[in-house]
């Protein structure tokens, strides 16, 4: 037991640790294509502002400029000054927002937006910092992103547009607007983050079904174990004790009293009973174990069937009942099955129809072959099943309400099979009508 015990736990932290690295490597892998993706938005989203703004713009008024500290008395300088720093206070992010020229090579400020009482370039002034991605805005014309980038005023986010002169298409000014590196920062990560949260909370969950669903396999491992070991101890004192009681009944010497041998047939009637409880604890217990290690691989049916009937002789004996094998049984039948489970399967069914059988009855096993799957039917011309009850016979601990007090069961046993048939892709089913009898029908892919 503690073997298994342990080995389960080995697995269950490969298991473990083979979900976290998957888990690990999707969220980097969403967070990756999220990061890349949520900065091209902010790009986009920064170069779509900064185009709004120059295109309301008139070009003109920038050839009244002479790029120069004159340019502070100008009313041309002051009404630009004045709309970009009204574009600042609507887009609360933007930290400056400029134009600037090119004159002999280099890049200078025609108007500087920056808030009032900042460190704002003056006209004429000469952006010494000005990237190369800004000074080709001026060749191509075509708006470009940059950053995040350092210089002199802080570490930023730009957008640069061309602003064109209407008539010859050169550009004359270009547009930047700067917006802080870490609040662009925050919000690409903001972005990032919820995908990466999401996945770590269905992970979570993951892990939690996870872990539950291993601790439910090993407690149902252990209870099985236990129960087993339980029901062994105590059907052996039971057996014993049933031996004893039988053995003296059968002593013809032994001069026992009607009032006393009544008394001992309903001690022999309970020790019965008592072994059959035990044995329905027995046998929930190994269908348990079949359910856990439910191998499926070729399978000889026929083989399994005549091995079933064969065990089942004495109990068929008993009640004068007579299992049939259909003359067309094929005398090989491989079919994708765990042997064990099979035998199971077989086992009950099969122990069933002689049980509700009538004595002296007959319980018929036929075949047929359907669409690459064997259908094996077992019949009875018993008791039946009342239609009420049909629905619920395949129920945990479900017994038909005919049956009677000699006819005794944990109400498992067909709980357990269809849980086995399904188990190797099959199914199972049945027909009947009370007083008449019941037959079953048990489907099973052909190899």
């Amino acid at each position: 037991m503690s073997f298994m015990f342990y080995k389960t736990l080995s697995n269950t932290k490969t298991y473990l640790a083979l979900a976290i690295v998957l888990g690990a490597a999707a969220a980097l892998t969403v967070g990756f294509y999220t990061y890349h993706g949520a900065r091209a938005v902010e790009e986009r989203s920064l170069i779509e502002r900064a185009e709004i703004v120059a295109l309301s713009l008139d070009a003109r008024e920038l050839t009244f400029l002479a790029g120069t500290l004159s340019d502070l008395e100008n009313p041309f300088y002051q009404s630009l000054k004045g709309r970009l720093r009204k574009v600042k206070e609507v887009n609360e992010d933007v930290s400056y927002i400029y134009l600037a020229g090119k004159r002999e090579g280099e890049l200078f400020f025609y108007v500087d937006a920056g808030a009032i009482g900042s460190d704002e370039s003056p006209p004429g002034q000469t952006y010494e910092e000005a990237s190369d991605v800004f000074k080709e805005v001026f060749v191509t014309a075509l708006p470009r992103f940059e950053g995040p980038l350092r210089d002199r005023w802080g570490n930023w986010i730009s957008a640069f547009v061309p602003i064109t002169d209407p008539k010859s298409g050169k550009v004359i000014a270009v547009l930047g607007m700067d917006v802080s590196a870490l609040e662009y920062q925050k919000r690409v990560a903001l972005t990032m983050a919820t995908p990466i949260f999401l996945i770590a909370m269905l992970f979570s969950l993951f892990l939690v079904e996870y872990i539950r669903y291993k601790k439910g396999r090993e407690i149902l491992a252990l209870k099985a174990e236990f129960l087993s070991i339980a029901s062994h101890d105590l059907r052996a004192p039971l057996t014993g004790v049933l031996w004893a009681i039988q053995a003296l009944k059968l002593d013809r010497q032994s001069k026992i009293d009607p009032s006393v041998r009544e008394t001992i047939d309903k001690i022999e009637l309970t020790l019965k009973r008592a072994l059959e409880s035990v044995q329905g604890i027995l046998d929930s217990s190994r269908w348990n174990t079949s359910l856990e290690d439910n191998r499926v691989s070729a399978t000889d049916a026929t083989k399994v069937v005549r091995e079933v009937i064969e065990t089942l002789d004495f109990t068929a004996h008993e009640r004068s009942v007579t299992v049939a094998l259909a003359n067309d049984f094929p005398k090989i039948l491989s079919i994708r099955a765990s042997a064990d489970s099979l035998r199971h399967v077989f086992a009950n069914v099969i122990s069933n129809a002689i049980k509700y059988s009538r004595v002296g009855g007959t319980v018929r096993i036929g075949f047929s072959e359907e669409d690459g799957v064997a259908v094996i039917s077992v019949e009875d011309h018993g008791s039946g099943i009342p239609e009420r009850d049909q629905r619920k016979i395949f129920i945990e601990y479900f017994r038909g309400s005919n049956t009677s007090a000699n006819q005794r069961g944990t109400g498992l046993g067909l709980y357990f099979t269809k849980r086995l048939v399904e188990e190797f892709d099959g199914r199972i089913w049945f027909a009947s009508e009370e007083n008449k009898g019941t037959k079953f029908y048990i489907e099973i892919p052909l190899v």
